[in-house]
């Protein structure tokens, strides 16, 4: 349905997680593009070397959406709500935009 564009694709990542609720959500921020979600579509490929781990999916992806700004400048005045399905996942109780961070050592 979201890639017939029958339903929001925003919408739809955020509900996802109120029909599988996992105990444990874990962000692979090792490496991401910039410009383009692929190579294909003019990406360019950049180191982050992070790893997330936690129970609230909405603070991860607005911690995550903080270390995106450090390589993506014209993310800098970007906050959370102003990403749709981040704004979308907290609306419905799926999560908090606020976050803790808890290093953990090797």
């Amino acid at each position: 349905m979201m890639h017939a564009k029958l339903k929001s694709l925003s919408k739809g990542i955020a509900e996802v997680n109120s029909v599988v609720k996992p105990g444990l959500f874990i962000v692979d921020a090792i490496e991401t593009y910039t410009h383009a979600q692929e190579r294909r579509h003019g990406g360019s490929q950049v180191r982050l070397g992070c790893m997330l781990a936690g129970k609230d999916p909405v603070a991860l992806d607005s911690f995550g959406l903080e270390l995106l700004k450090r390589i993506e400048t014209s993310l800098n005045d970007t906050g959370p709500e102003d990403v749709a399905y981040i704004a979308h996942a907290s609306r419905i109780g799926l999560g908090s935009i606020g976050y803790k961070i808890e290093p953990v050592s090797e």
